[in-house]
């Protein structure tokens, strides 16, 4: 029993050498993320780190952007331009990748982190290494050991070994010709898109004949002589005088902070839409089973039941009352006379009456 309590508890052993394998790939992703002094993963642990580079999100866009701009200054400048929506960051991700080689420029499920973990490892680790080979050229203390690094004391052999070695490892992932296409994109992808629904939605029109066209000009004169009346009456009613020019730029420093807090509050909601709402939107209905109707059963009879229970709290509040008249009616026989007044048997006989109205009004009750 011991031993099957331990092999539940741990897994076999081929899952517990996969879990310490993946582990193992974890913590050496942290080091090279500490080495390169990434600002987004500065508080994640070995556990965390894996989920905030191959899954999909917000914190992947940013690890991509940041790395690919580690590179050079251009390429800083560019993806920092991007800050709108997440499909057209991604796309520019997806260029600048395609470009150095590091994927397909059809590859945009392998930018999001929708691919397979194969190639997401591969991406991600040929990244890392053209970043590490970059950063150590910039760096001027000794670089760290790696079979891309190139050293100042290396020959000549060497480092065109190290060089070829990286191409190589490049060129191997897809054929040449994917990688550099002969048709090279000069506008965004963002601005083609747009360009081709419009040129898709365009419509011939016909030519309008003259006689309309000065019809319509003649309509349009008449309009703005119109508007301008409209305005010089204005313009005579109302004296708008001398503008303060302290009090302007007042309402314009006031006028650029509401602005401004109002394009902070769109971009917390495009972030929140993109990584809350959007992943819930267009998401086919839930099934609902059969227990809703045994909930709502039971409800029901939980209220007859609280009724039942309510009416018999009256029935036991009219038969104490009812034993308490009759206590007292006993106790009145005994100590008074036998010829008591008809009055007081009246009163005696009406309160008894009202109690057993009340009496059988509860036991109605009850029933129903």
């Amino acid at each position: 029993m011991a031993g099957n309590s331990n092999k539940f508890q741990y897994g076999s052993p081929a899952i517990v050498k996969k879990r310490e394998s993946k582990i193992q790939r974890a913590i050496v992703l942290q080091e090279r993320f500490q080495k390169l002094e990434c600002p987004f993963t500065e508080s994640a642990d070995e556990t965390w780190i894996t989920d905030l580079i191959f899954k999909p999100g917000e914190p992947r866009i940013r690890i991509l952007q940041w790395l690919l701009s580690k590179l050079h200054y251009s390429t800083y400048n560019y993806l920092d331009t991007i800050y709108s929506h997440s499909e057209v960051r991604l796309k520019g991700i997806l260029q600048v990748a395609s470009s150095l080689g590091l994927c397909r420029p059809t590859d945009l499920e392998l930018i999001e982190g929708k691919g397979s973990k194969s190639k997401q490892k591969a991406f991600i680790n040929k990244l890392l290494d053209m970043v590490e080979v970059a950063d150590n050229s910039q760096s001027n203390y000794p670089p760290s050991p790696s079979k891309y690094t190139i050293r100042d004391s290396m020959n000549v052999e060497d480092q065109f070994s190290r060089d070829c070695s990286l191409v190589d490892s490049i060129v191997t992932q897809q054929p040449v010709a994917q990688l550099f296409p002969s048709n090279i994109p000069v506008l965004p992808i963002d601005i083609v898109k747009g360009l081709e629904r419009t040129a898709a939605d365009r419509e011939l029109r016909e030519v309008l004949d003259i006689q309309e066209l000065t019809e319509k000009a003649k309509l349009l004169g008449e309009s703005m002589s119109r508007q301008c009346e409209l305005l010089k009456q204005l313009q005579l009613e109302h004296d708008l005088g001398e503008v303060d020019r302290k009090a302007r730029d007042t309402q314009l420093r006031r006028f650029k902070l509401i602005l401004s807090e109002l394009q902070q509050m769109m971009v917390n909601f495009n972030y929140c839409y993109e990584n809350h709402i959007q992943p819930w939107c267009n998401r086919e209905a839930p099934v609902l089973s059969k227990l809703g109707d045994k909930i709502v059963s039971v409800q029901r009879i939980l209220n007859n039941f609280t009724t039942v229970v309510g009416a018999m709290k009256v029935i036991r509040a009219s038969h104490g009352k009812l034993d308490r008249l009759a206590s007292e009616e006993g106790k009145e026989n005994i100590s008074g006379s036998v010829d008591a007044p008809n009055e007081v048997k009246e009163k005696q006989l009406a309160e008894l009456y009202k109690t057993l109205t009340s009496l059988e009004h509860s036991l109605n009750m009850s029933l129903t």
